[in-house]
């Protein structure tokens, strides 16, 4: 993609830049109480496995994020305050159900362990599970456990936290989170701001919005995928009540990405996939990539049909993106933004933004220190300007420490040739290609910087 040139003359800065080095992290908002820090994170499957059950959203998120080649250097995992359930399994003679309990600023570990008898059943387990919990002091002043049908949900009393490990022949649970997105956000960015991209296990219309009205006070993206067929029944107009929609029309194309995929597919987090994902797109906004690799499969209707081209086009029109069958490939289709009428991801925009803005700085700042020293309109003039250029990259790189916004490597400054500069004068304006790989994003960011001095 091509950014408009931009004018060297003057120092221009944008409200939404990148400004940490977490570019191209994606944070996974989830409800569970496996850890007593708001934030992990985690650089492989592996680790996310040491510390979520298998079964857990979490560690499903994670494994959709390092599905993909090139893998993220790393995934994020953040915690909205929640009780727990634990369920046990269905108990045999000798049976043992164990779990254990750290508390926030308690440096014991507290084990609850009840040992199933021959007529034990699941409902005689939950009873004595929570009385076990209950019955130790130092887990009183934090919590309170109560057992139905066998179901134990285990309640935070105080504000002390709590974390359970260790589980044994026990499934662990969440109640949905009554605290708000700003509170939870808050935990997490006092402990690490270290992250860019987010994505959440809860996609209900109320906490999507919530977390939709935070991103576009920050300087974050946010994407969710959605199984709401009313999306792509009807065409798209200013009086639509499919909510998922309703982010074009509020304008926070910048900040909003919206997948459409069917209900069976909603636990791949193709939301996560896709962002983690850095593959290349062809013409027609299409991303072309191993997603039939992925376990990723074309859109459906909720009554299992391919959608239509209609279907696809209502959806498009709503700024949602969906995957379909392009020969005998899955393929990803993005939506139509808001303003341009063709397809930018919020990250590629926000980076060019952040570069443009930084690069502007930058050249400026060198060209008025010069002084009375004038900077050549020669190749040695050029070069000087795109040592800047490249400083200003270099500090955006993986290693660098004002934005980690492009893959290492992948940053190259094409300045122009001398016979390109002979052509410029008298005005003095020559084109640098920028080329990069985002951190993180789909596509190569292909930055034209037009310099006038």
């Amino acid at each position: 993609m091509t950014y408009v040139p931009v004018s060297k003359t003057s120092v221009t800065y944008n409200t939404t830049n990148v400004n940490q080095r977490g570019f191209g992290t994606i944070l996974c908002l989830d409800e569970h109480n496996f850890t007593l820090e708001r934030i992990v994170k985690v650089a492989s499957v592996d680790e996310a496995g040491a510390i979520f059950p298998t079964y857990t959203k979490a560690y499903k998120a994670a494994v959709a994020a390092f599905s993909v080649d090139p893998k993220p250097k790393d995934f994020a995992i953040g915690r909205r305050l929640t009780s727990t359930t634990l369920l046990p399994a269905t108990p045999s003679n000798g049976m043992q159900f164990q779990v254990k309990f750290k508390l926030k600023g308690d440096s014991n570990t507290y084990t609850v362990s009840v040992t199933a008898t021959g007529v034990d059943t699941v409902i005689t387990v939950g009873t004595a599970l929570a009385s076990a919990i209950n019955g130790i002091t130092a887990l009183g002043t934090a919590v309170t456990a109560a057992s139905v049908a066998g179901l134990v949900t285990i309640t935070r009393d105080s504000t002390v936290d709590y974390m359970v490990f260790d589980l044994v022949n026990l499934t662990a649970g969440a109640v949905a989170s009554a605290e708000s997105v700003e509170n939870t956000m808050a935990a997490i960015n006092a402990e690490t701001t270290d992250f860019y991209h987010i994505v959440s296990t809860d996609r209900t219309q109320a906490h999507v919005e919530a977390l939709s009205a935070y991103v576009a006070t920050t300087k974050n993206t946010f994407s969710f995928s959605t199984s709401l067929a009313a999306c792509y029944l009807n065409p798209y107009g200013p009086a639509i009540t499919d909510w998922p929609g309703l982010f074009k029309v509020i304008g926070r194309p910048r900040n909003i990405n919206v997948t459409y995929c069917q209900a069976d597919q909603l636990d791949l987090f193709p939301e996560v996939r896709v962002f983690a994902d850095n593959a290349g797109y062809q013409p027609g906004d299409v991303i072309y990539s191993n997603k039939v690799n992925l376990g990723i499969l074309p859109a459906k209707t909720a009554e299992g049909l391919l959608l239509t081209q209609a279907q696809r086009d209502n959806l498009a029109a709503r700024g949602i993106n969906y995957f379909e069958s392009f020969g005998g490939v899955t393929v990803y289709r993005r939506g139509f933004s808001q303003a341009a009428g063709a397809s930018a991801w919020s990250d590629e925009i926000i980076a060019g933004d952040f570069f443009e803005a930084r690069a502007n700085e930058a050249v400026a700042n060198f060209l008025f220190a010069q002084k009375a020293t004038k900077v050549g309109a020669g190749v040695a003039g050029y070069g000087q300007v795109e040592s800047v250029i490249r400083t200003v990259g270099d500090s955006m790189t993986t290693v660098g420490t004002t934005a980690r916004a492009f893959q290492e490597g992948s940053f190259d400054v094409i300045p122009p040739t001398a016979d390109e500069i002979r052509a410029a004068r008298p005005g003095r304006v020559g084109e640098f290609a920028v080329v990069a790989k985002l951190e993180g994003a789909l596509d190569s960011a292909s930055i034209s910087l037009t310099l006038s001095y």
